[in-house]
C-alpha cells in the first residue's frame, strides 16, 4: 500500500465522531454500529469521489491523505453535506475534520512525521459538523474553494502541541452549521503552560498511560535523570487534558527555588496570587484551589523534594477535585502518589527487509531527523545514514535531551562524524540553546545538576559505579566498590538512592537476575568524578580482582554440569566486564592477564566467542613467555579455536606448544588432554591412524590419572574416528561406552555430543 500513497506535498485529512462514547450509551451496541457503518459509507464515497487515499481507519476516525489541497477541501465538504441529507445533524451524530498540508514522509504503508500530527491536532480542535483547515492548506487553495463554499478566518489559537499560535479557518456553506464555539484549543482554559519553540515528538504510548494513570491517582510522579523529557512529557499530558480541567492548569517551577520556602512561593506566583501578610502561603494558594478542577504541575522537584512533598500532600487533603502532576529524579513519596519512570525514546529494532522503514518509525530516530532538519533544511533519514542515526540514538540511550544535542551539530557533522565523534559524549553535546537554562542547555548540566544533589555517601558510590562495563549485580558493586569510606553494609541502601533518584537503571536480565546499570552518557560524567577523586586506578585494581575471582570460580564447576550452565550465563552477562579487566591487567603489564584469559577460554569456545577467543588469547600469550599452567592452558584454547576456524596446522603447533609444557611440569592430567586434542586434529585433517594412535594415548592417561571425563570424551573421539572409516559396529560400541559416562558424571554437554 505504501507505494500508492501520494509524497511530497501532501494534504491530511482527520475525522471521527465527536462524543462517540456518549453515543455508543445512548444507543446501544446494534444501533451504533449501524450508524457507525452508514457514516463510513458516506465518507469512504466523498474520500473516493475526490481521490482521497484512505490511509487508516479505528472506530469512528478516518485518516486519509490527497495530492491536492482543493481535492482535500471539496471531500470533506461532501462528506459533511452527504452526513446532513442522511439526516446524521438531525439524530445527534456529528463529524469533526481537519486539513493540514506539509511534507508527507511514508514507512511501511503509513505516514508519520510533524504534518500527521499537525492535522491532527487541527481536528482535535473542532466541534461536531465543523470542517477546520490550517493556514499552510489555505494558502496553498490560494483562495480556490468548492463551489459555493468559502472560509472564515477564525484568528489564531495555541493548538495542544504547546507551539505558537497559528491561525485557522473554517470551511462555510450554506448547507452547514455555520456558528460553533471556539476551537478546542489550550484558549479554552486559563493556564501557564509555555510556548514550546520546537514540535513535541512521539510518545504516544506514554502520553496515553500517564493520562490513564491521572484518570485515577490525584498525583502522577514523572521519574527518570536529566534529559530524560519528562517536563515536556508533562506539558504535553496536561495540553491533551485541557478541556478535563476547567479550572486550570498551573505549572510551578521549582528549579529556580534555593530553599524549602520556595515551593509554596513559586505556586503562588504561577497563580498570580499575592503573598497575604500573616497567612501562610499554602494557605492562600488552597483558598484559591479548594473548589477547583485544576491541574497543577510542579515541575523539577529533586532539590526542594520534602517541601514539594509537604505541599503536594497539604493541596491533595484540602481541594478535593485537584489532580497534581510532578517531575523529580525521584518520587515524592506522598499517599496516593503514582510513579511512571520515564523511560528513553523508542529505539530501532527490526530486521534487515524492514530496517529502514522500522527506524523511520522509531521515536528516537524520528526527534534526531526532526532537529537535523531544523538546523539543515532538508535533512532526511536514507540508506545512507540510517545505521549512523541508529547508532547514534543507541549509544545515547534514546534520552531526548542528548539526541536534541546531538542533532543540532548536524549543521557542521554528517551522522557518520557524530557517531565516530561520541566517545566522548559529553564534550560533543556542550552546546545548547543560548537561552536555555544551564542544567538544560548541556547533557553534562544535566547530569551535574542532579550529582549535586547527592550526599557525600551517594556521591563516592556513584563515581565508583562507572568502573563497570555493561552492568552490574548487586554483589560485584559490594566487592569492588566498599572500602575507603563506604561500608560493605552500606553498599545496597547507598544503591537503592540512586536507582530512587534515576542516576542507576535496574532490571532483570534474561534469567532473572536483578542487575543494574549506568546510562552511557551518565556514566560518562561518572567516570570523570571518579578520576578527579583520584580513584580510578584503585578501583580498576579492584575490578580486575573481581573478574578474575568470578572467571575463576566459572571454571570450578563440573564440566559440563548445569551448575557450569549456570556459571557461563554469568560470564556471557559480565562478558563486557570481562574484557574490560582483562585490558586492565594488559595495561599493567605483569602478566596477571594471563591467568585470567586462561579460565575464560572454555567459556569463549562452548558460547561460540571464537573470534573475541584468539584476539583476546593471542594478546595474553604476549603478557608472558614463561611456562606456567596458565600459558598452557591459554594455548590450549587458543589452539582449539584455531581448530574450530580451520586451520589445522597452527592448531596442532599450539596444542604440540601445550603439551611440552604439561610434560615439563609433570601434570599428567593436562598432558593425556592436549595428547587427545592433537588426535583429534590429526582426524579433522583424515590422518587416522595418528589420531587413533594418539587418542588411545590420551585414553590410557585419562584412566590412569582417573580424568573420568576425559576417558568418557577420548572413547567417543575413538568412536568418531570408526565412524569416518566406516567401522560402524565398533563406533556404537565406542560410543555406548562413552554415553554410560557421561550419563554417570551428569555431563549433559558430552552425552549430547
Amino acid at each position: 500500500m505504501a507505494a500508492e500513497l501520494p509524497s511530497g506535498v501532501v494534504t491530511f485529512l482527520f475525522s471521527d465522531i465527536e462524543g462517540s462514547t456518549r453515543l455508543l450509551q445512548l444507543l446501544g451496541d446494534g444501533e451504533y454500529g449501524a450508524v457507525l457503518e452508514r457514516h463510513r459509507t458516506v465518507l469512504r464515497a466523498a474520500f473516493a469521489a475526490h481521490a482521497g487515499h484512505e490511509v487508516g481507519t479505528e472506530g469512528d476516525s478516518f485518516f486519509v491523505a490527497f495530492e491536492r489541497p482543493g481535492d482535500a477541501a471539496a471531500a470533506a465538504l461532501d462528506a459533511q453535506l452527504g452526513l446532513v441529507r442522511e439526516g446524521f445533524d438531525d439524530a445527534g451524530v456529528r463529524v469533526r475534520m481537519g486539513l493540514h498540508s506539509g511534507e508527507a514522509s511514508v514507512a511501511e504503508g503509513d505516514y508519520f512525521g510533524l504534518s500527521v500530527h499537525q492535522a491532527a491536532r487541527i481536528a482535535g480542535a473542532a466541534h461536531g459538523g465543523q470542517v477546520l483547515v490550517s493556514a499552510t492548506t489555505a494558502d496553498l487553495l490560494n483562495g480556490v474553494v468548492p463551489d459555493g463554499a468559502r472560509f472564515g478566518d477564525l484568528g489564531e489559537h495555541r493548538l495542544k502541541d504547546l507551539e505558537r499560535p497559528q491561525r485557522l479557518w473554517q470551511l462555510c456553506h450554506p448547507g452547514l452549521v455555520a456558528e460553533f464555539p471556539p476551537p478546542r484549543s489550550l484558549d479554552l482554559v486559563t493556564h501557564n503552560l509555555p510556548i514550546q519553540t520546537s514540535s513535541f515528538v512521539g510518545r504516544d504510548t506514554e502520553l496515553a498511560e500517564v493520562a490513564k494513570m491521572l484518570e485515577s491517582a490525584r498525583l502522577v510522579s514523572l521519574l527518570g535523570p536529566g534529559g530524560t523529557g519528562k517536563t515536556r512529557l508533562a506539558y504535553q499530558v496536561a495540553a491533551d487534558a485541557v478541556e478535563a480541567f476547567g479550572g486550570g492548569i498551573w505549572v510551578a517551577e521549582l528549579a529556580p527555588g534555593s530553599d524549602d520556602a520556595s515551593v509554596p512561593s513559586a505556586l503562588l506566583q504561577a497563580l498570580d496570587l499575592r503573598e497575604e501578610p500573616g497567612l501562610d502561603p499554602t494557605d492562600t494558594v488552597v483558598g484559591y484551589l479548594r473548589d477547583r478542577r485544576a491541574l497543577v504541575i510542579l515541575d523539577n522537584c529533586e532539590h526542594v523534594v520534602d517541601a514539594a512533598a509537604a505541599l503536594a500532600e497539604a493541596l491533595l487533603a484540602r481541594c478535593p477535585k485537584l489532580r497534581m502532576l510532578a517531575t523529580s529524579r525521584e518520587a515524592l513519596r506522598v499517599p496516593g502518589e503514582v510513579s511512571y519512570p520515564v523511560p528513553g525514546l523508542g529505539l530501532p529494532s527490526a530486521g534487515p527487509s524492514d530496517y529502514l522503514d522500522a527506524l523511520a518509525g522509531a521515536d528516537a530516530v524520528r526527534l534526531f531527523v526532526a532537529r537535523a532538519g531544523d538546523v539543515r533544511p532538508g535533512f532526511v533519514l536514507s540508506a545512507d545514514n540510517a545505521a549512523d542515526i541508529a547508532a547514534i540514538c543507541t549509544r545515547l540511550d534514546g534520552l531526548p535531551l542528548a539526541i536534541e544535542l546531538a542533532a543540532s551539530r548536524a549543521r557542521s557533522l554528517s551522522p557518520a562524524q557524530l557517531n565516530e565523534r561520541l566517545g566522548h559524549a559529553l564534550d560533543l553535546l556542550s552546546k545548547g540553546a543560548r537561552n536555555a537554562d544551564a542544567r538544560q542547555a548541556t547533557l553534562r548540566g544535566a547530569i551535574a545538576w542532579s550529582h549535586e544533589l547527592l550526599g557525600d555517601t551517594e556521591r563516592m558510590l556513584f563515581r565508583r559505579l562507572a568502573v563497570f562495563t555493561g552492568g552490574w549485580r548487586l554483589e560485584a558493586a559490594e566487592h569492588v566498590c566498599a572500602g575507603d569510606g563506604l561500608e560493605p553494609g552500606d553498599v545496597l541502601d547507598t544503591l537503592d538512592s540512586l536507582v530512587d533518584k534515576s542516576l542507576v537503571a535496574v532490571g532483570e536480565d534474561d534469567k532473572g537476575a536483578i542487575r543494574y546499570r549506568l546510562l552511557e552518557t551518565i556514566g560518562e560524567y561518572a567516570g570523570e568524578r571518579l578520576r578527579a577523586a583520584g580513584e580510578a586506578d584503585t578501583l580498576a585494581d579492584r575490578h580486575a580482582v573481581w573478574c578474575s575471582a568470578l572467571a575463576t570460580e566459572a571454571t570450578e564447576c563440573p564440566d559440563g554440569s548445569r551448575e557450569e550452565a549456570v556459571w557461563f550465563d554469568r560470564l556471557d552477562a559480565d562478558h563486557a566486564n570481562l574484557l574490560a579487566g582483562l585490558e586492565h591487567l594488559r595495561r599493567g603489564g605483569d602478566g596477571e592477564e594471563l591467568e585470567l584469559a586462561s579460565h575464560l577460554g572454555e567459556f569463549w569456545l562452548i558460547r561460540g566467542h571464537w573470534r573475541v577467543a584468539r584476539a583476546q588469547l593471542q594478546a595474553a600469550l604476549l603478557a608472558s613467555i614463561d611456562p606456567s599452567p596458565a600459558r598452557a592452558r591459554v594455548l590450549a584454547h587458543l589452539a582449539e579455536v584455531t581448530r574450530r576456524l580451520g586451520d589445522y596446522p597452527a592448531a596442532k603447533a599450539r596444542y604440540t606448544d601445550a603439551l611440552v609444557i604439561a610434560r615439563d611440569v609433570g601434570d599428567r592430567r593436562s598432558e593425556g588432554r592436549w595428547v587427545g586434542r592433537i588426535g583429534a586434529v590429526a582426524s579433522d585433517q583424515g590422518d587416522y591412524p595418528e589420531a587413533n594412535a594418539r587418542l588411545e594415548e590420551a585414553l590410557a592417561i585419562a584412566r590412569d590419572v582417573g580424568d573420568r571425563r576425559f576417558e568418557g570424551i577420548w572413547v567417543g573421539r575413538i568412536g568418531a574416528v570408526a565412524s569416518d572409516q566406516g567401522d560402524y559396529p565398533e563406533a556404537q560400541a565406542r560410543y555406548e561406552e562413552a554415553l554410560v559416562i557421561a550419563r554417570d558424571l551428569g555431563d549433559r554437554r558430552s552425552e549430547g555430543i
